[in-house]
């Protein structure tokens, strides 16, 4: 499972994934689940959004397997966030 959940002020647009992932989008978090992926392999979820209508610093953070549900040897490298600055031009 992947956990993304996306600045305040920003529109969910759309969400897809590969390795079988299935995404929906509930209060403005963006929930992927169902995927397989073996050892050491890598998938990709593509998350399509509006930018929020006010300028500002946004940050978007993202977890996979938020739930600590699969046994690995380091659970604390599973979360990473981005922030960006929006600047409306008028």
């Amino acid at each position: 499972m992947v956990r993304d959940t996306l600045p305040n002020g920003s529109q969910f647009v759309s969400a897809t994934g590969d390795s079988g992932f299935s995404c929906s989008q509930a209060g403005g978090v963006v929930t992927c689940s169902g995927g397989t992926l073996l050892n050491g392999a890598s998938g990709h979820i593509t998350i399509n959004t509006h930018a929020p209508s006010a300028t500002g610093l946004y940050t978007n953070a993202v977890a996979v397997d938020p739930n600590n549900t699969i046994a690995e040897r380091s659970e604390a490298n599973n979360t990473a966030s981005a922030s960006i600055s929006v600047i409306y031009w008028y």
